[in-house]
């Protein structure tokens, strides 16, 4: 989505019913740079995730290395990531932060707000990074607050997500009971023989 949009306003742009994007005024009058001008063009897009996953990196004595992520495997949230731009200038060490609301259809307890960082060198890989950004988390939506312009995702740990609903939770509970018991009378009677042997 491409706007026009007046330096003196805060920026709010709204992606469907999951994505929200809200630029403070000053971020778009650092963003235009010396010019003169009273608006300036800011884009906000969606992109699939699929084209953010790290690159692999080239080394003299190995070849070619597909460098992982050493921390648990996590996944963008809704596999969309958010774009933002404005005006011609770079925007970063805001004071007044960019906010982007990401709404949730269920709740997903372990996300967090990133951006994506490119890599500088050649040996190096593009990675998501929190630098700069904070992630607050209500019941419907994680808002990324952030002090840059870039690319914005929600990562999120697939496996601690799924849940337990309470019939499986109170038959998982009693046979944790269960074997609790049973293993504290087996230790009880390998002790008895034991000192019986002894």
């Amino acid at each position: 989505m491409f706007l026009c949009v007046f330096l003196v306003f805060k920026a709010e742009v709204k992606l469907g019913l999951a994505y929200r994007v809200q630029v403070p005024s000053s971020a778009l009058q650092r963003s235009r740079g010396v010019q003169s001008d009273h608006t300036v063009m800011m884009v906000a897009t969606l992109i699939n995730s699929s084209f953010f996953q790290p690159t692999p990196r080239w080394s003299r004595s190995r070849g070619l290395i597909n460098q992982q992520p050493v921390s648990i495997q996590q996944t963008v949230l809704g596999d969309r990531v958010l774009f933002v731009k404005v005006g011609s200038q770079p925007v970063s060490n805001l004071t007044e932060r960019v906010h982007l609301i990401f709404n949730i259809e269920k709740m997903v307890k372990n996300g967090r707000c990133v951006f994506w960082r490119e890599p500088h060198l050649m040996n190096e890989t593009g990675q998501w990074s929190t630098e700069g950004c904070n992630t607050i988390t209500t019941r419907e939506e994680y808002i990324c607050s952030c002090n840059h312009l870039s690319f914005f995702a929600v990562l999120v740990n697939p496996e601690l997500n799924s849940k337990v609903d309470e019939r499986n939770a109170a038959s998982l509970t009693y046979i944790t009971y269960i074997g609790s018991a049973l293993s504290t009378l087996f230790a009880f009677g390998s002790l008895i023989i034991y000192v019986a042997l002894q």
